[in-house]
């Protein structure tokens, strides 16, 4: 039960925290994204 509790604390804090941050990780996360699929679609038509 106390294990159980800690994951529930641990997930509202990074509900939390994911809240705060966001805007400005989802627009990196995007663009890394992005870009690792263009880099990997350029790796499959040349190969």
């Amino acid at each position: 039960p106390l294990e159980l509790a800690s994951v529930g604390v641990s997930v509202s804090i990074f509900n939390i925290i994911s809240k705060l941050f966001n805007i400005p990780l989802l627009s990196v996360t995007t663009s890394f994204v992005a870009a690792d699929i263009a880099k990997s679609s350029k790796m499959d038509s040349i190969g």
